[in-house]
């Protein structure tokens, strides 16, 4: 009994039995080698063969043993490899050359400049234009004509001063040497123009009282004589004759706006003139 509690001789029975299992000698066996003695590279291993038979192994030293399996290379990260093409010049792509028979791709370079164009202008339009620039000349209708250096004139004016202004203003336009003037100086020309300014500033103040609901309503009646507006009706409210009047003042060649004709409703005048009736 105290034989068998002795752990040598339990530990060289169970390696017995291993090498019973394995196929060996038990005299293979070292006798008297403690459990320290033995490694794990000594102790056989045991093969899951339902024949129990021993997976061959290499040995030690052996060219098969000796060689090992190719390592993979580490691959790159994303940030290492752009890192290494920033130093790099980008190689320009090649051109594509088009196989037989085949149509070419279209250019892609920008389309060429377009030649400078003259500027289009006549010796005509130079006098008509000098002609409205001078204050004393603008209102009137004259009509120019070009025969090579000579230019003709014909239309109205009121005075003779104007006649001969128009001929020194059109004698200082380049390429014109000889004004023939054949303007006729009329003095009832210019009271017909202001006439037709009066006209046209009547349109336009009772356009601005049509856009307003307030003075549309009121009807007032509207006169003009060298640019002076002249109001006529009647209101309840003297602030719409001042409405009025303000919105005659944003027409162009109005020179001043009177109210004197508008009258308003309830008025001791009016009063007086029910009494007589």
């Amino acid at each position: 009994m105290n034989v068998m509690r002795n752990p040598n001789f339990l530990w060289l029975v169970s390696l017995m039995a291993v090498a019973l299992v394995a196929g060996e000698s038990p005299n293979a066996v070292a006798v008297g080698a403690g459990p320290s003695a033995a490694s794990a590279k000594d102790a056989p291993a045991l093969s899951s063969d339902p024949k129990n038979e021993r997976s061959p192994q290499p040995k030690e030293g052996s060219k098969e043993g000796s060689k090992e399996s190719p390592k993979e290379s580490p691959k790159e990260s994303p940030k290492e490899s752009h890192k290494e093409g920033e130093g790099k010049t980008p190689v320009p792509p090649t051109e594509k050359r088009p196989a037989p028979g085949e149509s070419p791709a279209p250019s892609m370079q920008p389309p060429a400049e377009e030649p400078h164009k003259k500027a289009v202008g006549s010796v005509i339009l130079d006098a008509k234009l000098a002609l409205m620039a001078d204050p004393r000349l603008f209102p009137y209708e004259i009509e120019v004509e070009v025969d090579g250096n000579r230019a003709v004139l014909s239309g109205k004016v009121s005075t003779s001063e104007e006649q001969l202004a128009a001929t020194q203003v059109v004698q200082s336009v380049p390429s014109i040497k000889e004004v023939v003037n054949k303007l006729v100086a009329e003095p009832d020309v210019k009271s017909a123009l202001a006439k037709q300014r009066d006209d046209l500033i009547v349109h336009y103040v009772k356009d601005r009282f049509a856009r307003s609901e307030t003075l549309k309503a009121a009807g007032f009646e509207v006169s003009s004589q060298n640019g002076v507006v002249s109001l006529k009706g009647e209101t309840r409210f003297q602030v719409i004759a001042l409405e009025a009047a303000q919105a005659a003042r944003q027409v162009p060649g109005v020179r001043a706006v009177s109210t004197a004709g508008v009258h308003l409703s309830g008025a001791p005048k009016d009063k007086e003139k029910e009494k007589e009736k």
